[in-house]
């Protein structure tokens, strides 16, 4: 599992680097960056939803094979259209991005429900922590490698299809020997049943509450980094580097875990998002790719956490039989809030960048405000 996880995130990687690179450099526009990642996540919704049934089904193992088989082939047929064309434009571009974003999306919650039959819950922290661990060593890599062959036009747009496209082959290989011992509940499980589960569950529901905050701010440092360093600093070769530093982010929190370890308040996190505000506020005045690489790492330190805490109190507090429409009806609504957040901080970027970060730094603020209140009065409850 780990293993096809790893292979279809590296391909995914490279195919999200190049099209960053290509956007910026071809179009230099933040509206049209926004569009185009508001239309990637503009898969989630469908595919979240029909992902919670499928996770629930028989056929899940199926499925996610079927998955990484089409999109392999999809791949290739876009590097078929190239070669036909000579050049893939903007709205086929967009098209591929919304298909290929159909297998993340779509294969999520399938895999987090096969967590629940290969690993068993007490060992559920150690593989999350492991996943982590790996992808975030990929995100260190592939980015920087990605970016210094683009520069160097060893890599291009068609080239960054061959290979996620290879990828999501190497990912149907390492699935295909995959049996189920055990099979799934065929007892019918409704949203509406997973939404009363998740109301009812303070947890739960503080969880989908951040999920949606910080998807719709993250989507503007996400449209916010490229620009600021291919476009406004010039630097577009250590633009990879920017991605990587992310990456050793991610490393550091995933690992500090260990040392400081995760309460169920979230407090170092919550301390964390303000910390992050902080330093949004710092960079409009110190604008430089030092401090970005800086900042990237702060951010990334704490969201790591925060997607490893999250993702284990799922496994661990719901019935097996809901946790995969359970993580399916939080995807649904954090994931709306993805193109929504694309959009608006498409036109924010482009009218001012300062302004980006001081709304993502202030939305933090608020978000951690009503965080706290939400708790308070959960708390109260359980008290009265």
């Amino acid at each position: 599992m780990q293993y096809a996880k790893f292979v279809s995130y590296g391909g995914t990687l490279v195919f999200n680097t190049i099209i960053d690179l290509w956007i910026v450099h071809t179009f230099s526009s933040s509206n049209i960056l926004g569009q185009t990642m508001a239309i990637a996540s503009s898969a989630t919704f469908i595919c979240s939803v029909f992902g919670g049934y499928i996770a629930d089904s028989k056929y899940l193992l199926a499925v996610i094979k079927g998955i990484n088989l089409i999109s392999g082939i999809l791949c290739l047929a876009f590097v078929g259209l190239y070669h036909y064309q000579t050049h893939l434009d903007l709205w086929q571009v967009n098209t591929a991005v919304f298909l290929l974003n159909v297998n993340a999306y779509l294969s999520s919650p399938i895999f987090k429900k096969m967590v629940n039959f290969f690993v068993k819950r007490e060992a559920m922290m150690t593989f999350n922590q492991t996943m982590a661990l790996g992808t975030q060593v990929l995100s260190v890599t592939v980015p920087p490698i990605s970016t210094f062959l683009y520069g160097w036009h060893w890599l291009s747009l068609p080239t960054a299809f061959l290979l996620n496209g290879l990828s999501f082959f190497g990912a149907f290989f390492f699935l295909k020997p995959f049996t189920l011992t055990e099979q799934p509940s065929q007892k019918f499980v409704g949203y509406r049943q997973t939404f009363k589960n998740i109301f009812s569950n303070p947890s739960l529901l503080q969880f989908l509450f951040m999920g949606v905050m910080l998807n719709f701010f993250l989507a503007g440092l996400n449209i916010f980094f490229p620009i600021m360093v291919i476009h406004q600093l010039h630097e577009g070769h250590l633009y990879g580097a920017v991605l990587a530093s992310q990456a050793v982010g991610g490393i550091v929190g995933s690992y500090s875990i260990s040392k400081i370890p995760i309460t169920k308040s979230l407090t170092f996190e919550r301390i964390g998002l303000v910390v992050i505000s902080l330093v949004l506020l710092l960079l409009t005045i110190l604008q430089t790719i030092a401090f970005i690489f800086v900042v990237a790492v702060i951010i990334s330190i704490v969201l790591s956490r925060y997607n490893i805490a999250s993702q284990t109190i799922v496994q661990r507090e719901v019935d097996s039989a809901l946790i995969g429409k359970t993580f399916s009806a939080i995807f649904i609504f954090a994931n709306i809030a993805s193109p929504v957040g694309n959009l608006s901080f498409g036109y924010i970027n482009g009218v001012s960048m300062n302004l980006t970060l001081i709304v993502v730094a202030v939305g933090f603020v608020i978000f951690n405000l009503m965080w706290i209140m939400i708790d308070r009065r959960y708390q109260k409850r359980s008290h009265g």
